[in-house]
């Protein structure tokens, strides 16, 4: 504004096109990504685009951002920004709540010393991309690894401790997803452990 001296007022009506230009993109119900909305705001130039992420929003016939980004980034961390750019936009309010410790839902470790009237606790070690814990050795679906030091603590040991965290967060009312290459498995070890009625577990096939 300063820099427009006695043009402000042109400067506003700028800002103002820019404001409507990215409100477009959701006219007639459409769901733009980051990069719709990153795009936009380079086109208006209604923000600056910050530096770790111009390289994604140039014009498509200009690649020398991108060829500097790939220079000064590893591969995996191009990948990672050009997968979160490419998420709806309309995640960034949930994500926000999720940051700020709002939401309805968190990491296993992330609810120690909370409580809750319910609680659902989902399992998946295939989401979870780690080898710290392991939910298929605990509930009797996989093997436990041998251990060179026996001393050493087990996967199994972890996790067990991990998964009495999430269940007694419930204070009235508690249900566990475990999703499973071999669902048999985990409800048998689950009957013979005596930690469930025959009921109270069911198996769906994805």
């Amino acid at each position: 504004m300063k820099a427009s001296g006695e043009d402000q007022l042109a400067q506003v009506d700028v800002a103002k096109r820019g404001v409507i230009a990215i409100a477009e993109l959701w006219d007639r119900g459409s769901c733009p990504t980051f990069l719709d909305v990153v795009c936009r705001i380079r086109d208006t130039q209604l923000f600056v685009v910050p530096e770790a992420i111009r390289a994604f929003s140039a014009p498509a016939d200009d690649n020398s951002d991108m060829e500097q980004a790939a220079a000064e980034y590893e591969t995996d961390e191009i990948n990672a920004w050009r997968a979160f750019l490419e998420t709806p936009f309309a995640q960034i309010e949930p994500y926000s709540q999720y940051i700020q410790g709002k939401a309805s839902y968190d990491t296993h470790q992330g609810i120690k010393g909370l409580e809750f009237p319910r609680v659902c606790v989902v399992m998946d070690d295939s989401e979870a991309r780690g080898f710290m814990f392991s939910y298929e050795k605990l509930f009797g679906a996989k093997a436990e690894s041998s251990r060179a030091n026996q001393e050493q603590e087990r996967s199994t040991d972890r996790t067990r401790r991990l998964f009495y965290v999430t269940c007694s967060r419930a204070e009235n009312s508690l249900a566990l997803i475990a999703y499973s290459t071999h669902p048999e498995k985990v409800s048998e070890h689950a009957l013979d452990e005596g930690w469930f009625k025959k009921s109270e577990i069911e198996i769906s096939a994805i």
